[in-house]
């Protein structure tokens, strides 16, 4: 899944436009990683799902990027990326395909009154 950013960063002295997540690649050894991780760094005991830390971290590993770099992020795209592994973690789908689904439930639901 690409993620376009609002704003373009450097990286590795390249400018980057989008990150590629590889969600589907990943392993139950990635996830235990970054656990790991996460949990050595922030010192703390944690609901994995919802922590920004665990969630950059998998994206990081699923993009085959360092960690540091996607916390350097804007805002905004930090958000959208840690938000889209989150939805992927939950079986809950991308932004686009709930958008989507939105917009079909609303034209039948106008369709049935």
């Amino acid at each position: 899944m690409k993620i376009e950013l609002k704003k373009a960063v450097t990286l590795g002295g390249k400018s980057v436009k989008e990150i590629n997540l590889e969600l589907e690649k990943l392993t139950g050894s990635d996830l235990i990683d970054a656990e790991k991780e996460v949990m050595i760094s922030d010192n703390t005991p944690l609901v994995m799902d919802f922590n920004r830390s665990f969630l950059i971290t998998i994206a990081a590993k699923s993009a085959g990027m360092a960690v540091d770099a996607l916390k350097s992020l804007n805002i905004r795209d930090f958000s959208k990326i840690t938000g889209e592994v989150q939805r992927f973690l939950l079986g809950s789908g991308s932004s686009e395909t709930d958008e989507a689904e939105i917009q079909a439930t609303a034209h039948e639901t106008s369709l049935e009154e």
